[in-house]
């Protein structure tokens, strides 16, 4: 890149614009599209000074794109401007601002040992284009064998009299199977489908078979989603409104109902009708995973019926769902085996026949319980004798106990010592195959032993699975059967000594480890206590599948890391940070909840004990901005600007949720403090940041305080086309409070552009959701607006009625708010006359410390010395606030601080020097619309425009100033004044026949004749018309007269 370009578009104060130059001399060319196609590289000067090279660079295509460059530090900072139609004077002027920004930021070198109460950091600036999005992290492999249901044995009894019920439920949304164990509840679903699927018009079934852990309603919704793969849909959009779910900060709990209804729309569209199955339903017991079910299943599509198969019924609202016709149910009293079943079943397995005394006492025993008699079946098949049998039918009932006794010493012991030991090393396995049951075991047999149990009917169910799940599956998937299993494990854990179990376990662990399980790997490792080697997984899953600030799963995470026991969790800061972050998380408010506190400070103090050790920066970053976070979430902003400092010291460039986090919160503090400038190129980064990283609730709190600094910054266009953009996005969306800030700025930005009927519509819609989501800081606000425009619609009773019912309801905790009410009411008192109060208000007032609401206040005050004649004292206090307000670049605040200074150099008499600064004022508040302040100066404003108006030739600006005029109270359709009150210092009566008389070209001695006076009279009375009306020559002094009808 060369050091020196040879053309160059420079700012010129003494013409007051920007001119063009090739080698340092002026070139009569000027700068458009056309000038730019012609060049490769120009040098560009701003207002404030700030220069940097602008360079064209083509890409492959064909086409190009300008880039700024600029040395800072040492190294060169590129940024890009855009494409040649977007190449704007605003452009580069807003590039030289984030240049500069950079260039004061602070470039300090992090210190680990330095304490997290630092206010150093620094600032790099990206535009969005230099910020790479992340591609999202590979989710954890899901178990495919929970979406295959239990293959059928080769032979069941026939109980097509209750498909009729399967059949009926599909009338409805839903049919519920609910009943204990054992029923036959699973067996009956599968033989239905089985029976059913040779149906041309049956519909596709897709099955989910839920364990405790799909608790967690991210892993529900998961596993749901990918059985409806099997439906043939699209569902593309489901799994990114799931993959968005995944937490981020602020950690609130998360909204579901995107992610449900984009999956409800592509079920919608499903071309044929579908089944969902969901097994075992009665696992799943958290109330958000059940909220989530109960929404999806009230607003089910027609191509969808869903079957519940549960042991009890689920807790949400059965009798609504009953009374809107959607739900069919199948209880115990349906499942029941007849007599003539348990019958058919008995005469079918036993060598010997039963009489009917005997199948009528089993019948009642069991009152048709379907497991009891199956295990009855298999008991009688081993006896030879009638005493056998008698002794047999004596120990079965409907009774855990017995069961578990009967699994162990006539299932379990009657099998050979391999097989035996086989059931009690792998009962451990929700789910089997070969491959997991030799690691378990350290044998080499496992499907043999896995076909024997099959072919021997002991309680082993293979796993169905459909066509698009076959070619993933490289091996059977096996269960044992609840209750079997249930049993087996008691008598593992009576044989097996704990060593024993933890050592099988840690076998499974690292199973699934190496397969790519690692949440079973977890869980299993858990359940022995093999803390360390759980703790490793965590760290290790985590780290491979979230961004450094998100939470995979944290009902999962929360429930791992509370099993943990302390010293564990001290050799693993990042897991007590995590443990915090999670506790956060739970929390049902923005407010941290009071209870868990005390232990995510504690944990976050081990947390930080741990990467200081490390000397880990990164992760120290981190903490620090949770702590940022958690002060925010606390209501404590100074600590929560302070963390977020340090925290931007040490972040790596690769952490863009914290960095973007961080950087909100400080810009924030920049905003307070005016440093308008820095706080913007701290804003661009930050929604840069977060949109790379999707955490779009912290990209649109940038982008609102964004929206803010355009409009302070007088880009009017820009903030408008934000806040309404926001405003859009904002209708379901996070944060909550995003709509009353949108509302709030587009109210501020009408009523500074006087379109009243707008602002006020924005201000009242803004307070009306404050008010319901208890936002008051935005209600206040918004009521200050709507107190304005009633003052400037001439209500100024009902103005004052509102800002005092506003103060009576702010909170005595909120001081600066009742302060910025009280600045309100003596702005209204001193438009009104009421100078007393006025002088009550400006006697007791405190430093506010906000720099703009401060501004604001000490400008008030300059227009109450200008009222009491106080001029010099007020002038010199308004250059004080000039210097400031130019420093802070809030261009907004400067043009309403050289308003009142227009009115305070007219007080002094200074006509001259007054539209000379009106006129600039005007040609840089005409770019923004911003013409409120000039209606609120009040009718001595209005007569300095009419004296203005001669003097104007550019027709932008001459309608700018007409429109202002057009808009003061009292003003004809044209605009004009009554002449008594269109001057300053009104004409005497012979002042204006002289001006009659000068309108029509006469010259002063024919006027001395006509008025009978000599001709130095004349001559000092027209000096004094010229004085009166701002004018220096007779055309001038005429025009003025017909402008104001003076003539």
């Amino acid at each position: 890149m060369p050091r020196y370009a040879q053309s160059q578009l420079r700012w010129s104060e003494q013409a007051q614009s920007y001119v063009l130059a090739s080698a340092d001399q002026a070139s009569s060319q000027e700068f458009n599209v056309g000038w730019l196609e012609q060049i490769a590289s120009f040098s560009f000067h701003s207002r404030d000074g700030m220069y940097y090279t602008v360079r064209k660079q083509k890409v492959q295509r064909g086409g190009s794109y300008w880039y700024a460059y600029r040395r800072l530090h040492g190294r060169i900072i590129k940024r890009y401007l855009g494409k040649t139609a977007d190449l704007s004077l605003n452009r580069l002027e807003e590039i030289a601002r984030l240049l500069e920004s950079s260039s004061s930021a602070q470039q300090l070198t992090a210190d680990p040992q330095q304490e997290m109460t630092s206010s150093s950091y620094s600032l790099s600036v990206p535009f969005q284009e230099d910020v790479k999005v992340l591609s999202p992290p590979e989710p954890v492999p899901l178990l495919l064998s929970k979406l295959a249901p239990p293959r059928l044995p080769g032979f069941l009894l026939d109980r097509s009299r209750l498909f009729t019920l399967l059949d009926n439920g599909q009338q409805c949304a839903i049919t519920l199977l609910s009943a204990p164990a054992g029923f036959g509840k699973t067996t009956l679903v599968c033989q239905w489908i089985a029976a059913r699927r040779t149906q041309s018009d049956f519909p596709t079934v897709a099955w989910v078979s839920l364990e405790s852990a799909d608790n967690d309603p991210l892993r529900f919704w998961r596993y749901l989603i990918a059985t409806c793969q099997a439906l043939q849909i699209d569902l593309q959009d489901a799994n990114a409104a799931l993959r968005a779910l995944t937490p981020q900060p602020p950690f609130l709990l998360s909204e579901f109902s995107t992610m449900l209804t984009a999956l409800l729309n592509a079920l919608a569209q499903c071309p044929t009708r579908g089944i969902l199955v969901l097994e075992d339903y009665h696992v799943i017991t958290e109330q958000t995973t059940q909220e989530t079910l109960s929404f999806f299943l009230e607003h089910l599509p027609t191509t969808l019926h869903v079957i519940l198969i549960s042991r009890n019924d689920p807790p949400f609202s059965l009798t609504l769902l009953r009374a809107r016709n959607m739900l069919y149910e199948v209880r115990t009293s349906d499942l029941r085996f007849s007599e003539e079943e348990s019958s058919i079943l008995l005469h079918h397995a036993l060598p010997f026949a039963l009489d009917a005394s005997t199948i009528q006492r089993l019948h009642a025993q069991l009152q048709g319980w379907g497991a009891g008699l199956h295990l009855m079946k298999l008991a009688l098949q081993k006896t030879t004798t009638a005493a056998q049998q008698a002794q047999v039918l004596a120990l079965f009932s409907q009774n855990n106990t017995s069961l578990q006794e009967y699994f162990v010493s006539e299932v379990l012991a009657l099998q050979p010592e391999p097989v035996q030991q086989f059931i009690l090393q792998t009962c451990l396995l929700t789910r089997l195959n070969s491959s997991l049951c030799n690691a378990v075991t350290q044998q080499e047999n496992a499907q043999d032993l896995l076909t024997l149990l099959d072919h021997s009917d002991l309680f082993l169910e293979p796993l169905e699975y459909g066509t698009s799940q076959r070619p993933q599956m490289t091996q059977q998937w096996y269960r044992y059967h609840a209750l079997f299993a249930e049993a087996m494990q008691a008598e593992a854990h009576r044989r097996f000594s704990r060593e024993q179990l933890r050592l099988l376990s840690a076998r499974a662990s690292h199973w699934y480890e190496t397969h790519s399980f690692p949440h079973e790997a977890i869980d299993v490792a858990l359940s022995t206590q093999d803390y360390e080697r759980a703790a490793i997984l965590i760290v290790s899953t985590s780290a491979e599948h979230t961004f450094p600030g998100e939470i995979y799963e944290p009902h999962t995470l929360q429930r791992w890391l509370e099993q943990l026991p302390e010293n564990i969790l001290e050799k693993h800061p990042l897991l007590c940070l995590s443990y915090a972050t999670t506790l956060l998380f739970q929390s049902t408010s923005w407010q941290p909840d009071d209870l868990a506190l005390p232990l995510m400070e504690k944990l976050l103090h081990k947390a930080e004990q741990g990467f200081r050790v490390e000397n880990n920066l990164s992760k120290l970053g981190e903490l620090a901005a949770f702590r940022s976070l958690l002060a925010l979430r606390s209501g404590d902003i100074q600590a929560s600007s302070r963390y977020a400092k340090q925290a931007l010291d040490w972040l790596a460039e690769g952490q863009h949720i914290w960095r973007g986090l961080t950087l909100s919160i400080v810009a924030e503090e920049l905003l307070q403090k005016g440093h308008f400038q820095q706080a913007f190129a701290a804003l661009l980064e930050a929604q840069a940041l977060c949109g790379a990283a999707k955490n779009h609730y912290f990209q649109r709190i940038a982008l609102l305080k964004l929206a803010h600094v355009y409009f302070e910054q007088g880009n009017t266009q820009q903030a408008s086309a934000l806040y309404r953009q926001l405003l859009a996005d904002a209708q379901n969306e996070e944060p909550i409070y995003a709509r009353s800030y949108a509302l709030v700025g587009l109210a501020s930005l009408c009523y500074a552009c006087n379109d009243l009927e707008s602002a006020s519509r924005y201000a009242q819609e803004a307070i009306a959701i404050s008010n319901s989501q208890f936002l008051v800081y935005y209600e206040v606000q918004a009521g200050l607006l709507q107190a304005r425009i009633l003052q400037a619609q001439g209500q100024d009773f009902v103005a004052q009625q509102q800002l005092s019912a506003l103060l009576d309801r702010t909170f005595a905790s909120l001081p600066h708010l009742a302060q910025e009410i009280k600045a309100a009411q003596a702005h209204l008192a001193l438009s009104t006359g009421e100078h007393i109060t006025m002088q009550l208000w400006a006697a007791s007032r405190l430093p506010h410390p906000t720099f703009s609401q401060e501004i604001g206040e000490k400008l008030l005050i300059s227009r109450w010395l200008r009222a009491q004649g106080k001029l010099d004292e007020a002038a010199h206090q308004l250059e004080l606030l000039l210097a400031a307000t130019q420093k802070a670049g809030q261009t907004r605040r400067i043009l309403e601080i050289q308003v009142e200074m227009v009115l305070v150099a007219a007080a002094r008499k200074q006509k001259t020097e007054a539209l000379q600064l009106l006129q600039r004022v005007l040609g840089q508040a005409l770019a923004s619309n911003l013409s409120r302040m000039f209606l609120d100066a009040g009718e001595q404003m209005a007569t300095l425009l009419r004296l203005l108006i001669p003097q104007l030739h550019e027709a932008p600006l001459l309608t700018f100033v007409r429109t202002i005029l057009r808009a003061f109270p009292g003003q004809s359709q044209n605009g004009t004044l009554a002449p008594s009150t269109a001057l300053l210092e009104p004409l005497s009566p012979q002042e204006k026949r002289v001006l009659r008389l000068l309108a029509q070209h006469r010259s002063n001695a024919d006027i001395a004749s006509e008025l009978v006076v000599s001709v130095n009279t004349v001559r000092t009375q027209v000096q004094s018309i010229y004085g009166k009306l701002g004018v220096h020559n007779r055309s001038a002094a005429s025009a003025v007269a017909h402008e104001l009808h003076l003539i």
